[in-house]
């Protein structure tokens, strides 16, 4: 900008001032995104409309000292003042399609630099202005670091657990993994049990350790609302701690989120927007939900820990989560070790969490719950109708609510790797002897 704030004309009006201010501060070191400023200071910073109007504040009374100096008349600050010269300064750096949080994807932002995984070792680098990283976790990053408390606490979650082991070593990557300001492994974590169990300590570990002003809560019922997911936009995480028995699970826009597809998002009284999330989504409940479709899609992508133990109120530390928050950069390494083993070995998967997915594929899909109860057997095969016909018998006894249609029905059963055969007879799907509820002579 061409602009010499030392050339103070007698008479200034709002757009000089906001020139000034923009001359002062460096051009490359503010600009507007959406209704967001954000302001670099040794790391970008996002400035809420309060800190925003205070800095413009502070800038102006800045130009008066120096007007005073130089027996030119000062600016009188008022309300309306600082208002109008917010906001045409907000349109004088507002950037366009610029994407956030660039450079190296598998890094985080701390609050003494950005931590940048090599090869196997996470380096603390200074912040690259150019990056516009704006996801910064509130902790510094500090190799030497420990959590023998956290340590212990899962060791105690899990120690039942023949997998116990794989558990932790699932939960670490995914703390981790939460921590990134990308999806590119397009995973969410379920937590289930019942109460007392550890898990919501460990969701609340996972919060602390990004931060609040990193945290969203927007719970998935929520997520077909454009102003609820416009919560997510920026976030790391996004924590859920309750869930009705029997809810529903939007999966169409569960696995747009969880792969970070764009979308378009709006917040109240403001303009839409496209928005690419990234937050991971940790979802801590009593009971499974329901997913609204049965592709692969949705299992693939969930990861499942089942917490069994329950805490008697004698083995309950109610100074635990402040226990915790005083080893969250010992917590860090641990997260962030994992989550390298992720990127070069693969996320793990306990046996319980398979056998835990399995078991909600199962549930969740009626149709796969049928087809679990019929007599199988190579070389057999039943017509698909005699087959529906059965399922809707099956279906009825057990009270289901919502039966689907025959050729939705037969998708399913295919998508089970049942294979339908054209014969003289008309379709039949191969391998089934004996088909679930269906009328026996004895």
């Amino acid at each position: 900008m061409s602009f010499d704030v030392r050339q103070q004309p007698n008479q200034v009006d709002d757009n000089w001032l906001s020139q000034a201010i923009i001359a002062k501060l460096g051009e490359e070191n503010l600009f507007a995104l959406g209704s967001n400023t954000y302001h670099f200071k040794g790391s970008w910073r996002l400035l809420d409309t309060v800190a925003f109007k205070n800095l413009v504040r502070e800038q102006v009374a800045l130009l008066n000292k120096q007007r005073a100096a130089a027996n030119l008349k000062e600016k009188p600050i008022t309300a309306n003042l600082v208002n109008s010269v917010s906001a045409l300064l907000a349109m004088q750096i507002a950037k366009i399609d610029l994407r956030l949080n660039g450079g190296d994807p598998n890094t985080v932002g701390c609050a003494n630099g950005d931590v940048v995984l090599n090869k196997q070792t996470w380096e603390l680098r200074g912040p690259r202005k150019e990056d516009y990283r704006i996801c910064r976790i509130p902790h510094a990053f500090d190799p030497d670091a420990t959590a023998p408390r956290f340590e212990t606490f899962l060791d105690e979650v899990f120690q039942p657990d023949l997998d116990a082991a794989d558990k932790k070593e699932l939960l670490l990557q995914m703390m981790g993994y939460g921590l990134m300001a990308h999806c590119q492994y397009e995973r969410f974590l379920i937590a289930v049990g019942s109460g007392a169990n550890g898990k919501s300590v460990a969701f609340n570990v996972m919060g602390d350790l990004a931060g609040a002003r990193n945290t969203a809560a927007v719970h998935p019922a929520l997520f077909s609302n454009n102003h609820h997911r416009a919560q997510l936009d920026q976030k790391l995480l996004n924590i859920i701690t309750e869930s009705e028995q029997g809810g529903k699970l939007p999966a169409a826009e569960l696995k747009a989120l969880v792969s970070g597809e764009m979308m378009t998002v709006d917040r109240k009284h403001k303009d839409p927007y496209e928005m690419h999330p990234f937050a991971t989504i940790l979802w801590a409940t009593n009971h499974m939900p329901h997913p609204s479709d049965y592709s692969d899609a949705v299992f693939r992508r969930a990861g499942i820990l089942t917490f069994n133990r329950t805490f008697s109120l004698q083995e309950r530390d109610a100074q635990l989560q402040t226990k915790l928050q005083k080893e969250m950069s010992g917590i860090l390494n641990l997260a962030l070790q994992a989550y390298a083993r992720a990127v070069t070995g693969g996320f793990v998967e306990p046996a319980s969490s398979k056998a835990a997915k399995d078991e909600w594929r199962v549930q969740s899909d009626t149709v796969a719950l049928w087809l679990s109860e019929c007599e199988m057997a190579d070389g057999s095969s039943l017509g698909v109708k005699h087959c529906y016909d059965a399922f809707r018998t099956w279906a009825n006894s057990a009270g289901v609510k919502q039966i689907p249609a025959l050729k939705t029905f037969s998708q399913r059963v295919e998508r089970l790797r049942i294979q339908k055969t054209k014969t003289s007879q008309g379709m039949v799907f191969d391998g089934i002897k004996v088909a679930a509820a269906e009328e026996r002579s004895g």
